[in-house]
Formats: structure tokens, C-alpha cells, sequence
């Protein structure tokens, strides 16, 4: 039983301070941003080059001395990985009012591994008054930890209304190019297309290490697609995300590691469909087999995109699942919170 008391502080312990944030970050933001009118006490990196150990400890020592100064309050880990783990277990000393947000899931490498899952169930357990998880895949994933299941959140530009445009055009990718989210299977999946007769523009929006982002390039190249993939950079402000959603016609997300992905949601808050892979809870979300395909499978990856340049997807379809998105960005999460009772309601 929780009897802590409810507070308008809120210590937040999550990487944010980086030159390509990922989904945790995102996350984090987007929540920041609804929490105005509560007390936010976040320490960040010293600087976006930090290395990841020595960002910890930064970001350790930090909170730790805002626990001190605010006994008491409320902490809220965003769990993206086993250093949050370990990160729990160091701040439990000094707090007995910690709670996490899990963004891990069945795929994560500490969570497949016994040798190293098995510590992590137990701090989850012992060290935390409440495990939050954002998809049912997660509620089983950790359910030695009896999580809670809360909504999750993107940010409330996505829930404005699209603005007078002309017909949409090509596909577009929004995220880390990293290979686990499967961008090298989306370029071979474009040149299929190419060998087949099927030419669209696709633009690659996101960063990635500058090693990858050579072997993207040339992987490109090497197939002819110089003219067709197009990588874009990053894109910062969320208004300028949603209009890259809204001038396209569908998304393709083909990754091998997520757990909710904001991706899903951003694009189909937008009413623009989004090809989506077997993992984490996108599937329960979108329940189209027309849009959903097993990570790696190129031929599946094309078959989809086809289907959305080819007017497959029920127009009902979309527009019951922009409904179901833009829910989430009208800010749930701060009454899940509140109700949980990690939140003072505001007035």
C-alpha cells in the first residue's frame, strides 16, 4: 500500500542531453512538458558527448543530492536499459518513494539474458514502490515486479489539425539509423520495389554514428537508390515532424527492438499509416496484417508499402486509429500518475 503523500515536486532520473535522443528521451520531453505547474528536478548530462558511465555517475550524484534536498519527493526513473537498473538500485539508499517507467521489452538484451535478468526482476521488486509499463507485452515481460500499466504520451503538436495541403507523396522513415531499427532491410525492400517498377520517394529523417551513416550511404548508393533515398537529418521541433507525416503517404518503421513506439503514434495521430514490425505493442495498437510484418522480411517490408501506395488500408481503419493516437497526446499520463498517487492533482 502506498502511503506516501502525493507531491507537487517531482525528481526525474533519464538521458536526455544527446545529438540524436532516442524514444526514452522523447518520451521524457514530451512528459516535461506536461508537467507544468508541478516542480521538475531533472539533472542532465554534463554535455550530449559525455560518455554513457560517466553520464551516469553525473546524473547519480546529481539526483542523489536532490533526494537529500527534498525528502520525500518523488522519483521517477524512465528504465530504457540495465545501467537504469543498476541506477535504481544505487538511488534505493537514499529513497524509499522511487518508481520507474519501463520502456525495455521482451527484445532487450538484458531482459533475453537469464544471467542478467534475473537481478533485474529482483531490483525492480525490491527496489521500487511502483513499475509502470506502457504496453501488455510489458506487463507480462515483468510481472515478477507486479507492474501497473499506464498510457503512454507524444507531444500535444501531433494532436493539432493538419493544415490545407495538396496531395500527399513518397514514404518516410522518423528515427535513430541504427541497424536494430531495421533501417539497412528498408533500403532493400526499396530496391525490390525499384526491381519491380515501383519508384517513390522515401526520406530518411533521423541521425545515427557517423560509421553507420557511411555504410548507409553507400549501401544506397551501391543499389541505384541515390535518387529515390534521400537522408534528411534530423528533425528537432515536433510541428515540423508532423508535417513531414502529414505531406506523406504512409511511414515505414521496420524495427527489430521497441516497446511502444512514439513513431506509431505520431504518424497515425497524423492519419498517415504506418508500416510497423511484430514487436512490442504496435501490433496490438494498428491490428492490420496488411501493415504489420516480422522484422528482416524485405519482401513483407515492400508488400506493405504497396499496399499503402496502392489505397489498400481501409480509410475507416486510419481514422479510428488517429482517433485512438491523438488520445495520446492530450495528456492521460499526468491522471495516471495522480491516480497512482506519485502526483499532487493540480487545482
Amino acid at each position: 500500500m502506498n502511503t506516501m503523500k502525493p507531491s507537487r515536486t517531482v525528481i526525474l532520473f533519464s538521458r536526455e542531453n544527446r545529438h540524436a535522443p532516442g524514444g526514452v528521451e522523447l518520451f521524457n520531453r514530451n512528459l516535461r512538458s506536461l508537467l507544468d505547474g508541478y516542480r521538475v528536478i531533472h539533472v542532465q548530462e554534463a554535455s550530449p558527448d559525455q560518455p554513457t558511465k560517466a553520464a551516469y555517475l553525473h546524473r547519480l550524484r546529481g539526483t542523489i543530492q536532490a533526494i537529500r534536498e527534498n525528502p520525500g519527493a518523488p522519483v521517477l526513473v524512465q528504465y530504457g536499459s540495465f545501467l537504469d537498473v543498476l541506477a535504481i538500485a544505487a538511488l534505493r539508499p537514499f529513497s524509499d518513494n522511487i518508481y520507474a517507467i519501463a520502456h525495455c521489452s521482451e527484445s532487450w538484451k538484458h531482459v533475453t539474458s537469464p544471467l542478467m535478468f534475473a537481478p533485474t526482476g529482483q531490483i525492480l521488486k525490491r527496489g521500487l514502490r511502483r513499475l509502470f509499463v506502457l504496453a501488455q507485452n510489458q506487463a507480462d515481460v515483468f510481472a515478477v515486479a507486479r507492474p501497473h500499466r499506464i498510457h503512454t504520451i507524444i507531444h500535444p503538436a501531433y494532436d493539432a489539425p493538419a493544415p490545407a495541403r495538396s496531395e500527399r507523396r513518397g514514404f518516410v522513415y522518423v528515427g535513430r539509423l541504427v541497424a536494430e531499427k531495421g533501417v539497412l532491410d528498408l533500403v532493400d525492400a526499396w530496391a525490390l520495389l525499384h526491381r519491380e517498377g515501383f519508384r517513390a520517394p522515401l526520406d530518411l529523417y533521423g541521425t545515427g554514428d557517423a560509421a553507420f551513416l557511411e555504410e548507409l550511404k553507400a549501401k544506397i548508393a551501391a543499389l541505384g537508390l541515390s535518387e529515390d533515398i534521400v537522408l534528411r537529418g534530423r528533425l528537432a521541433d515536433p510541428a515540423a515532424i508532423a508535417a513531414a507525416y502529414d505531406g506523406a503517404e504512409g511511414v515505414v518503421y521496420p524495427s527489430y527492438v521497441d516497446a511502444f513506439p512514439l513513431v506509431i503514434l505520431e504518424s497515425f495521430a497524423r492519419g498517415t499509416p504506418c508500416v510497423i514490425t511484430t514487436v512490442g505493442e504496435g501490433p496490438r495498437f494498428v491490428d492490420c496484417p496488411a501493415l504489420t510484418v516480422t522484422p528482416g522480411d524485405v519482401p513483407a517490408i515492400a508488400q506493405a508499402v504497396r499496399a499503402i501506395a496502392d489505397r489498400r488500408i481501409p480509410a475507416e481503419l486510419i481514422a479510428d486509429r488517429q482517433e485512438k493516437a491523438r488520445e495520446y497526446a492530450r495528456g492521460r499520463i499526468i491522471d495516471d500518475l495522480v491516480a497512482e498517487g506519485v502526483l499532487e492533482k493540480m487545482a
